[in-house]
């Protein structure tokens, strides 16, 4: 059988806790406080739930609900027998602080079927481990502080009732018979009948004459007792006086010493102030917030103008390289300066008109005068008048002509003037040379208004650069060719430089602060004391023992005096109070003759039943024979292990008290020390797992090995590693680390 996982969800000061412990080997391992003692009530709760409000763990159940919600709950799953089973368990503690109303859940399920498990009126650990709660405590669960409960009182009755069931009720019966009849003398444990009665009042007896006669001797050893605490008292305050004065020069000593851990302290405080003033004038030397938030805003002004000029400068070399028709701009600006395409159109169609009417005119007047020329030569008489009239008309005809050439030589410098040869397309050439008119204006304007936005951008460009220079020289940073890259580069450096000057000047104010926190507590802790009066106190003064021996000494000594005072009124009430209650020794001698003889009748009578009854206790010694000294050799064999061979035998009684080889003799384990006895309880927890159980049960083991020294430690180790290597789980719960040292190679650790 193993543990598989416990899950908690709230269970005292842990929650929302899960832990998967390995087959073999676990260690739980943590600081006091840090929850291993909650995790094994755990899982006893797990198995049995709280203990009952009447028992002895009546508290139990109030120290593992959880403040918060009053509530227990988690589940726990074994491996049984190749099986799963799960547990889950959960307690709620509702109503109200008078009325407490308890809830508690409970399922066991077989997995992975899911199949609940019936219990009846048993508890998961009767029905699943086969154990009663207080063997469960006996036995699988050690506590350090719980080890010798395996030989609690009733112990050996509920092994017995476990180891042999039904078979003792056939001489149980017979045995009440008897015990009927024998009743009235002595009931069979002892509290009770007539013999009891008597035996009680012989132990009273004895105990009564025991203490008379020892008052008396009781008395003389009290007040011898009181004389020598009277003296040890007065040696005690004798030496205390002398040891307090050693104190006295050493403690003049650590003054000293913490005067010349102060004057270091102030050194050293002095250094870094001095660090940090350095660090501050470094940092004053280099350039402000201002100037870099300056330039910053420079730098800013400079990638804008630069994104300007970059825009603009395309559009100035395009509208510059724009093509431009000559020609028709200087025929556009001849057509303006005459008044326009109207005026031009007018003066072109005027000449025309001039030509062709002067030209008409002129052909008529040449035709005429050929005609007069004619006819003064056949009409002598008329030949005068005809030949005047005709040279009239060749003198009209000339001038018409003339007219006719010049507004033809008009017409035709117009048109070379406009570039035209053509006079027929001249309206079509005015509207191309206006239309170009417009177009160069236009491109003219443009480029003016994109050579203005540039030259604006160069301008702004160029005043940043001269602004960034001059902060820049201001600041003891001349730049030899401004840039806007070159101002960002050295803008980076200083704010690097800046950057490291701020950190360093931290770090000196830092060490600076340190520093004089030690001097101002060392200042503190000394207050006024005066140096040179405690220095020349102490000269010459010398010493044996350390400041911590006559400190631990003084303390020592002081804890004696106050112990031997009330050792002193102790004994001293004690005496008066025994003087008071002693009795007469030889009324009590009487008394005792009379009652010795009523128990010697009774004890006769009694004899009888007693055969019968020793002849029924043999049959139940021969059913147990075989068990108890199996158990007895077990517990033996493991414990000359865990005591490295030390003892070899270990003694059982009848309700399991254990018992060990003395020097001479038997004794009790009281009478062994703490480790010793620790061991013997735990190897016959172990002894009593192997009798019990035909499978290896998990063992809980919390804080068991605290009193054992590192030899009986590791043995028990060994002993716990062979109890897994043959099947079986150690859940080891400690707060020491050399457990973890030890089992580190062959142990899963949980920290806790």
């Amino acid at each position: 059988m193993r543990i598989v996982q416990i899950e908690i969800e709230e269970f005292g000061k842990l929650k929302d806790c899960h832990f998967a412990p390995d087959a073999g080997m676990n260690l739980f391992q943590g600081p006091n406080e840090s929850g291993k003692s909650t995790l094994l009530a755990f899982l006893r709760f797990a198995l049995y739930g709280f203990p009952r409000r009447s028992g002895p763990d009546a508290e139990e159940r109030d120290k593992r609900l959880s403040w918060q919600n009053r509530r227990a709950a988690g589940t726990l799953t074994l491996e049984i027998g190749g099986s799963v089973c799960r547990i889950s368990r959960s307690y709620t503690l509702g109503g109200s602080a008078k009325r407490p109303l308890p809830v508690e859940e409970l399922s066991v399920i077989s997995l992975p079927s899911g199949e609940a498990l019936p219990l009846g009126e048993r508890t998961p650990g009767e029905q699943l481990l086969g154990l009663p709660p207080e063997l469960y405590d006996s036995s699988l669960c050690v506590r350090q502080s719980d080890l010798a409960r395996v030989s609690a009182q009733g112990m050996g009755e509920a092994v017995e009732q476990l180891l042999f069931g039904d078979e003792r009720s056939d001489a149980q019966s017979a045995e009440r018979i008897l015990e009927n009849a024998r009743r009235e003398l002595q009931y069979r444990k002892g509290r009770g009948g007539k013999i009891a009665q008597c035996e009680d009042t012989l132990a009273q007896l004895d105990a009564a004459l025991t203490r008379a006669r020892a008052d008396a001797i009781a008395l003389e050893q009290l007040r011898a007792e009181i004389a020598q605490l009277r003296a040890q008292h007065a040696e005690r305050q004798r030496e205390l006086a002398c040891v307090s004065t050693a104190l006295e020069s050493v403690g003049d000593a650590q003054v000293l010493a913490d005067f010349a851990e102060l004057h270091r302290a102030r050194a050293q405080a002095d250094c870094a102030r001095r660090a940090w003033e350095q660090a501050q004038q470094r940092e004053s030397a280099l350039p402000d917030r201002s100037f870099f938030d300056t330039v910053g805003r420079l730098l800013h002004q400079c990638e804008s103008a630069e994104n300007e000029i970059a825009q603009h400068s395309p559009e100035v070399r395009a509208r510059r390289s724009a093509p431009t028709d000559g020609a028709r701009a200087a025929a556009a600006t001849f057509i303006n300066e005459q008044g326009g395409d109207a005026v031009i159109l007018a003066r072109f169609t005027r000449a025309r008109a001039r030509k062709r009417r002067c030209g008409w005119l002129g052909g008529a007047s040449i035709l005429l005068a050929v005609l007069s020329a004619v006819l003064s030569a056949f009409l002598p008489q008329i030949c005068m008048a005809a030949a005047a009239a005709g040279g009239v008309l060749a003198l009209v005809a000339l001038a018409l002509l003339g007219g006719a050439w010049h507004a033809h030589r008009a017409m035709r410098q117009l048109l070379r003037t406009l570039g035209v040869r053509d006079g027929t397309m001249l309206r079509t050439y005015l509207k191309q040379c206006r239309d170009e008119a417009a177009r160069d204006a236009q491109n003219r304007q443009y480029l003016h208004e994109a050579e203005l936005k540039l030259q604006i951008a160069e301008q702004s460009q160029h005043s940043a650069l001269s602004a960034l220079a001059d902060a820049f020289a201001k600041a003891g940073y001349p730049m030899h060719t401004p840039s806007t890259d070159t101002a960002r580069q050295l803008c980076s450096e200083l704010a690097h430089q800046y950057a490291a000057a701020q950190g360093a000047v931290a770090a000196a104010r830092m060490d600076f602060e340190r520093a004089q926190g030690v001097a101002d507590a060392l200042g503190a802790r000394l207050g006024d004391r005066d140096e040179a009066a405690i220095r020349a106190r102490s000269s010459g003064v010398s010493y044996t023992e350390s400041p911590e021996t006559l400190r631990e000494k003084r303390k020592l000594l002081a804890a004696s005096v106050q112990t031997l005072e009330q050792q002193r009124a102790e004994a001293e009430r004690r005496e008066s109070a025994l003087a008071a209650i002693a009795q007469d020794p030889v009324q009590l001698e009487s008394e005792r003759a009379r009652v010795c003889a009523e128990y010697d009748e009774a004890k006769g009578r009694l004899a009888a039943l007693e055969l019968a009854l020793t002849a029924l206790d043999e049959a139940g010694q021969e059913l147990r024979q075989n068990v108890m000294p199996t158990l007895a050799r077990r517990a033996s064999a493991l414990f000359a292990a865990l005591t490295e061979g030390a003892h070899d035998t270990l003694y059982l009684g009848a309700d399991l008290t254990p018992s060990a080889q003395g020097a001479h003799s038997v004794l009790p384990l009281s009478h062994f020390s703490a480790g010793c006895r620790d061991a013997a309880h735990l190897a016959l927890r172990l002894a009593l797992l192997d009798t019990l159980t035909k499978e290896k049960m998990p063992l809980l083991l919390d804080e068991a090995l605290a009193r054992l020294d590192d030899d009986r430690a590791r043995a028990v180790l060994s002993v716990l590693r062979a109890y897994c290597r043959e099947g079986g789980q150690c859940l080891l719960f400690s707060c020491h680390i050399r457990e973890a040292a030890w089992l580190a190679d062959d142990a899963k650790v949980f920290k806790l």
